[in-house]
């Protein structure tokens, strides 16, 4: 891939001066963020559109890869609760993750992202903890940014593009103060603002970059009532979060741009549906990209495989990007859907041209058997249903990206 111009990277020191500076004044709020000038003559290589189509650097490009779910959590934790014996496996398997996706310790020659490129990867999704990127949370974390710095370079030195996308900690399988420092939110609040700004500051610079706004965000309230409070902000009047104040992706979007990010911002469907899809969504750049997570769920409900109904019709429209698939046949769909259907789900999204990342290298029993084990094998569909955790698509997955 080729650098950013020397005149990209002086840029990006300015804001984020710039940006710091104003932090040290005030504290950064939805409402009150420092604009800083785009030149638009600047040539930007790195991702770029063609109408609905993605390019990089210039040339047509169909993003696939993927998920690292490890670099959600910070070192210092997963060390703290290794020591637990109710979370002990929990830890220490995301922290051997860890060194699994940077090629350390025992994984020297058998490197996550070495393996996601020989499976066909061209795209790499990390999952990253908003509460650690947010400077005015109590659990911010420089080392943490650090981490996730050391991993954005390690990706691209081995040319792969970057999705950065904000979590909260809604897994059960994590430890209960893990989860109360990052605390589940259906929408972007403001620690998800704070923690993306954050990111527009690291990562603004690289156009090889794309930022996601929230991980599988869903209506707190109505539903048509929630799109609007998902796009403009505000505070749903009745039900569990009554009264909570959310920040607005509109809000999210125009503070990077004047920050000088400019990334592709993804911005994800509510409840992984586009159904109900109000429009509205702006972004002076036009480099809004739209998601789904099309999971077939239990076979209890057929909306799940309504692909066309859940976001094939947005991909008709406007750039689109599948950033999170896989299908364990246990998890219930199977006898309801056919074992066969993740085979056509693949083709329907390949006669859409849709890019996909697949979940995930480091979380065994999806799109592999288990990354610690040597060699590291796919899980495998099969001609049947199964009840066994060890029958997946990792295998299909890897062949359809090999197939390109």
């Amino acid at each position: 891939m080729k650098n950013s111009k020397s005149l990209c990277v002086t840029f990006a020191l300015f804001a984020a001066v710039t940006a710091l500076a104003g932090c040290k004044k005030n504290k950064i709020s939805a409402d009150n963020y420092p604009s800083v000038a785009v030149d638009s003559d600047v040539e930007v290589t790195g991702l770029s559109l063609d109408g609905k189509a993605f390019l990089l650097d210039g040339e047509p490009f169909y993003p696939r890869g993927y998920i690292f779910e490890s670099l959600l959590y910070t070192r210092d934790n997963l060390i703290k609760y290794s020591k637990d014996p109710a979370h002990e496996e929990f830890c220490t398997r995301q922290l051997e993750a860890q060194d699994f996706y940077f090629g350390e310790g025992k994984f020297g020659n058998n490197s996550g992202l070495d393996l996601a490129r020989n499976w066909g990867a061209n795209t790499i999704r990390l999952n990253v903890n908003q509460a650690a990127l947010d400077p005015q949370n109590q659990y911010y974390s420089e080392d943490y940014v650090h981490m996730i710095q050391r991993a954005v370079q390690a990706a691209r030195e081995k040319g792969f593009v970057v999705i950065l996308t904000i979590f909260v900690a809604a897994n059960r399988n994590i430890p209960q103060p893990m989860r109360d420092e990052n605390p589940n939110s259906p929408l972007n609040n403001q620690v998800s603002f704070r923690a993306c700004v954050k990111l527009g500051e690291l990562f603004g610079h690289d156009s090889y970059i794309m930022l996601e706004t929230l991980n599988e965000p869903w209506s707190p309230t109505r539903t048509d009532i929630g799109w609007q409070i998902y796009r403009d902000g505000g505070m749903p009047t009745s039900g569990t979060f009554r009264g909570v104040k959310f920040v607005g992706v509109n809000t999210i979007i125009k503070t990077l741009r004047k920050g000088g990010a400019k990334n592709f911002i993804i911005v994800q469907g509510l409840l992984m549906t586009f159904k109900g899809f109000p429009g509205g969504f702006e972004d002076p750049l036009d480099k809004i990209v739209y998601s789904v997570h099309p999971f077939f769920g239990d076979g209890s409900d057929l909306k799940a495989i309504d692909w066309d109904g859940n976001f094939g019709f947005m991909a008709d429209h406007y750039p689109f990007l599948i950033t999170a698939w896989q299908a364990k046949v246990s998890g219930g769909w199977c006898e309801a859907f056919g074992i066969h259907t993740p085979i056509v789900f693949l083709d329907y999204i390949r006669s859409k041209n849709i890019g996909m990342m697949a979940y995930a290298l480091d979380i065994p029993f999806t799109t592999v058997r288990d990354f610690r084990t040597d060699p590291i094998v796919p899980t495998v569909l099969g001609d049947k249903c199964s009840t066994w955790a060890g029958r997946g698509t990792g295998e299909i997955v890897r062949d359809y990206f090999l197939s390109y």
